[in-house]
């Protein structure tokens, strides 16, 4: 309640991961805490590989309002 934007501004790549870098990010994000870890190898294994995505970050500056 503090703060107030004054820009924003999204940056997106396409990035092409491997199996491993694909589990690197599944485990930073909640999905990692409910599934086994076997049964996430499995999934992983079904996708292509090397696989394509897009990285896309929203940066927002505030400043105190």
């Amino acid at each position: 309640a503090g703060f107030a934007p004054t820009a924003e501004d999204t940056a997106e790549a396409a990035l092409t991961l491997g199996h491993r870098e694909v589990a690197t990010v599944v485990g930073m994000g909640p999905s990692a805490w409910h599934i086994e870890p076997d049964a996430l190898a499995a999934s992983i294994a079904t996708l292509p590989a090397p696989l394509t995505v897009t990285l896309s970050v929203r940066v927002t500056t505030y400043r105190p309002a």
